[in-house]
Formats: structure tokens, sequence, C-alpha cells
């Protein structure tokens, strides 16, 4: 499976539709989720533009992920801070869970994310792939 998290803080404007197409040819993505995208999501428009079977949006409009034709995606949890999903395909092995963040930007209000993620259902069997924007910094260096 190819897939990207990016936190594009912003897919409005025609150069990060550019590169998100460029992105999407070169790297042949089957799956892209879009962080802080901040425009409303038009699913046919988004979807033809990048050449997307499905595309599904969190509650909070944060969070956007894309899939091509060889994945089905079932939304497990829509959450105001991720997204957790089920991808299969014929091309996996087993089905994958994905869970992308777009966390809040106060440690009070990323303390509910946290409490949240840690009560998902994870099976032990799936390959889980966890990634997006927590922010919060693990080492100032």
């Amino acid at each position: 499976m190819i897939g990207l998290i990016w936190n594009i803080r912003g897919i409005g404007n025609k150069l990060s539709q550019r590169r998100v197409k460029f992105l999407r040819e070169v790297h042949k993505l089957q799956f892209l989720a879009i962080i802080e995208p901040m425009i409303p999501l038009n699913h046919e428009y988004m979807k033809r533009m990048f050449g997307f079977r499905g595309v599904h949006a969190n509650i909070s409009n944060k969070i956007w992920i894309f899939v091509d034709d060889s994945i089905s995606l079932e939304i497990l949890q829509d959450h105001e801070q991720f997204l957790h999903v089920k991808m299969e395909s014929p091309l996996f092995p087993s089905a994958v869970l994905v869970t992308v963040v777009y966390a809040k930007c106060t440690r009070l209000l990323r303390s509910v994310l946290w409490e949240d993620l840690l009560d998902l259902q994870v099976p032990n069997d799936l390959p889980w792939i966890l990634g997006g924007d927590f922010n919060a910094i693990v080492d100032p260096l």
C-alpha cells in the first residue's frame, strides 16, 4: 500500500493542488490523507481533480482521506481530532487500520485526543498506521 499523510495547511490554492496531483502521479498513491485543508470539501470536484475514487472528511472537516479503486474504506470512528478507518484490498495480505490525527493546539484539548486514542479497539492481528499532526513537541533539540 502506498499512501501519504500530509498537513498541507490549505488545499484551495493552485500550487498546493498541483503538488498533490504530482505526488499522486509520481508515487502512484493508493491513499492520501490531507490535514488542515482550510476549505469545505467538494467531494466530486476533489476526487476528479486528484484521480481518486472516494474521499471522506471527518466531522470537523480538518482531515480528508482519499482512496483509489483498489481500496475499500470503512470508517470506524469519526472524531473531531482523528479519523479511524479500515482499508481492505485484494492487494493486501490483510485489512489495514489507519488513524489520521489532527490534534488541537492546547494541551487541555489534546488530552481528549489521547484518551480517545487509548480507547480505540485495535486488534493485535491487523497492521495499524497512526500518523498526522499531533501538535506536540517531543524534543526541542
